[in-house]
């Protein structure tokens, strides 16, 4: 064996195909029947800049829901038409300031 094939096996994380993934259940299943928006899509569709969107996301209070896939969000349309619909009935005018 080489001296590069013995670093590279050496540094590469061992894989494990047997071991088994937890079992879904209807909470942790994600369903992919409409397509995901990305921040630029959300706030497009919000009328505002694309930082409020995140910036909505990591609020502690009623945080704007997204879905993080690897190190992007996203966001089903359902989830965030629910979002306003929560935020306009609980707030003053529908505000959506903390």
């Amino acid at each position: 064996m080489s001296f590069l094939a013995s670093s590279r096996a050496s540094t590469t994380p061992d894989y494990d195909s047997t071991r088994a993934l937890p079992p879904m259940t209807a909470s942790t299943r994600v369903a992919l029947d409409e397509p995901l928006l990305t921040a630029d899509d959300v706030a497009e569709l919000l009328s505002i800049p694309r930082s409020s969107v995140y910036e909505y996301t990591r609020r502690q209070h009623n945080p704007l829901p997204s879905i993080p896939v690897g190190r992007h969000r996203r966001f089903h349309r359902s989830a965030l038409e629910a979002w306003l619909t929560a935020c306009q009935t609980a707030g003053r005018g529908g505000t959506l300031n903390r």
